[in-house]
């Protein structure tokens, strides 16, 4: 195996870029018919193939001779993850397809790969988060009947990850008898959906 490359930062919902090149470095070839690879990211330094996250798999298929080797490349979307910092592992061969030689120097436990920086420590990437916030809300302090009103309020993105052109988000503007969100007595005065782009740390306005 060789290193391998991922985004710093894989944002849900958004394409990326990968890459990374196996080598069959064992004194035989290899004769199984196919097999998978896979790039995991895990909270922790311990790869757990059941519980972790399994961020890209490619199927290799046909024989790998002695020195041979092979590059996958290509994108991939980001799925559903909490937000956070994660270790990141490349697994070859992950059902174990393929019968290796195991002695001091050849060992199956060897297809195992965390990224690590220049330096040999672990190097993790960023499952950043959207935050959105309601601000500056402004509507008439009296409505009547079906007399057409105004209402107008931002969205700030207090997140560390954007959210891109495209993505729908849909927005409620409640009615209340108090001022206690959520009891029982709420009502939805009307429902609107965007899918313009909000910069983290940005604010954009809509009006109805």
């Amino acid at each position: 195996q060789h290193p391998f490359s991922v985004p710093d930062t894989l944002t849900p919902g958004q394409s990326f870029d990968y890459e990374w090149t196996t080598a069959n470095v064992a004194p035989g070839d290899t004769y199984a018919g196919y097999w998978y690879d896979d790039i995991y990211l895990s909270a922790d330094d311990q790869l757990n193939k059941t519980a972790d996250f399994r961020l890209v798999q490619r199927q290799y298929s046909g024989q790998l001779n002695v020195g041979e080797s092979y590059t996958f490349s290509g994108s991939a979307t980001m799925g559903s993850l909490a937000p956070g910092d994660y270790y990141v592992f490349l697994s070859i061969d992950h059902h174990g397809h393929v019968t290796e030689k195991f002695d001091e120097f050849f060992a199956p436990n060897n297809n195992i790969h965390m990224r690590v920086d220049d330096g040999g420590a672990p190097h993790k990437v960023r499952v950043p988060a959207l935050d959105f916030e309601p601000v500056s809300l402004t509507m008439p302090t009296l409505m009547e009947g079906d007399v057409p009103v105004s209402v107008s309020w931002g969205i700030r993105n207090n997140g560390d990850a954007d959210l891109p052109q495209g993505r729908w988000v849909t927005e409620r503007l409640y009615l209340s008898t108090n001022s206690v969100f959520g009891d029982g007595d709420d009502q939805v005065w009307r429902t609107d959906s965007f899918n313009s782009a909000i910069p983290a740390g940005t604010t954009t306005s809509h009006t109805v």
